[in-house]
């Protein structure tokens, strides 16, 4: 499967949480090897890179993700977080998860405010909307009990954090509310949103996988369209690892992936 220099690609960006930093390393590296793209399709966190995307913003996604904490997604304690994830549990972590727990109970979720500023300080809306990248991406709706592709530069203006929010509320999340309906990760309606690209009429796609948990919706692929799939070369994290340096090894990785794919394989 060659690439070619003198074509755009469209790009399909997996939900998976943290291990979308293996996202900016394939990015990193398609930057560099001089692919061009002119779309991005995302659900969750792929929506968020895709965000970024959009907006030609690589610097900015690569400072995000090597400096990525759990608390600057959630309202939760980085080192108790960190712990868990290493499955280091100790009993004088009781009284602390103990309140936690009430806490996130009370609230129906993990809240996500944390989530939210930094989605307000690195999207920026005009930019997007303005880009010469078209960006898609999925949430779903479960006041509605359906699922959405949603267009950015289609949105009413003001929305597009909300939706973005809403296509990356994993289900620990507090669940986003937005003109009186409830939404979930769009990873319920389907994680790897290839059809959004499809339908409309993109021929030449790079999908980008993470195995996270999700829907895959079931898509047919004319004969005339022509997909190349990158997947990691070694399992990923936890989806809510947000571990700082799980997140700079999963960033080389996709760099180094994708450096080795396309090794030999590049025209024009």
């Amino acid at each position: 499967m060659y690439i070619d220099r003198n074509k755009k690609y469209a790009l399909v960006l997996e939900g998976g949480g943290a291990r979308g930093a293996y996202q900016v390393g394939v990015w990193k590296a398609l930057d560099e090897l001089g692919i061009k793209y002119e779309a991005v399709s995302g659900t969750s966190v792929g929506a968020l890179n895709g965000a970024m995307m959009a907006m030609r913003d690589l610097d900015l996604a690569l400072k995000i993700w090597n400096s990525i904490t759990f608390s600057k997604v959630m309202d939760v304690n980085d080192e108790g977080m960190r712990e868990l994830c290493k499955g280091n549990f100790r009993p004088q972590m009781l009284g602390i998860y103990f309140d936690k727990l009430k806490s996130i109970i009370k609230s129906r979720g993990v809240s996500t405010k944390p989530l939210r500023d930094m989605l307000e300080r690195m999207a920026d809306e005009e930019r997007i909307r303005n880009s010469d990248v078209n960006l898609y991406f999925t949430a779903y709706c479960t006041t509605d009990k359906k699922g959405y592709e949603l267009d950015a530069k289609e949105l009413p203006k003001g929305k597009l954090h909300d939706m973005l929010l809403a296509s990356s509320c994993l289900p620990i999340f507090q669940r986003l509310s937005s003109d009186g309906k409830e939404y979930l990760d769009g990873g319920f309606f389907d994680t790897l949103p290839i059809h959004a690209l499809v339908s409309r009429g993109y021929k030449n796609i790079i999908v980008v996988r993470l195995f996270g948990f999700g829907v895959v919706r079931r898509t047919k692929i004319p004969k005339d369209v022509n997909i190349i799939t990158l997947k990691p070369s070694k399992k990923l994290c936890s989806v809510i690892n947000f571990d700082t340096q799980i997140s700079r090894d999963n960033i080389e990785l996709g760099y180094n992936d994708t450096m080795k794919f396309f090794e030999g394989k590049i025209i024009g």
